[in-house]
């Protein structure tokens, strides 16, 4: 088996906790050194460790960060035109009667039909069997 040789990665923050520094300025000098860090999440290589204790030391305010890039000139605002279609042809109105209003209109009265006398007819012999449908399942 072949063996491999360990780094030990020291985060950023963990490095300004042990210096006694704030995280931001370990960053600045991190990037002062040319180092990929983003954040104070960022892993260091224990080289990169002791350049920048030995940068710490030499003392110094390290460089600011570097500016931005310039924005690109924003675009020339471009006036735009709305073509709107002809209006379509009006078609021909139906002839619609008006109904009056149902406030005018007086409803029908409902009379109830005649009521009849039952007839006194013999009682049938068997109940009536009436089919109802089967109840659903659901």
């Amino acid at each position: 088996m072949a063996q491999a040789t360990t780094t030990k990665k020291v985060r950023v923050f963990e490095l300004a906790k042990t210096l006694g520094m704030e995280t931001k300025a370990v960053l600045d000098y991190c990037r002062d050194l040319g180092y990929d860090v983003k954040n104070q999440l960022s892993s260091l290589e224990t080289d990169q460790v002791d350049a920048l204790k030995a940068r710490i030391a030499k003392g110094g305010r390290p460089a600011p960060a570097a500016p931005p890039a310039p924005r690109p000139a924003p675009l020339p605002k471009v006036e735009k035109k709305i073509h709107t279609l002809p209006a379509p042809a009006p078609k021909k109105a139906e002839a619609v009667e008006e109904l009056p209003p149902a406030e005018a209109e007086s409803a029908p009265e409902v009379t109830a039909p005649p009521v009849e006398e039952p007839t006194t007819e013999p009682a049938p012999a068997r109940p009536q069997v009436v089919d109802l449908p089967a109840p659903s399942r659901r």
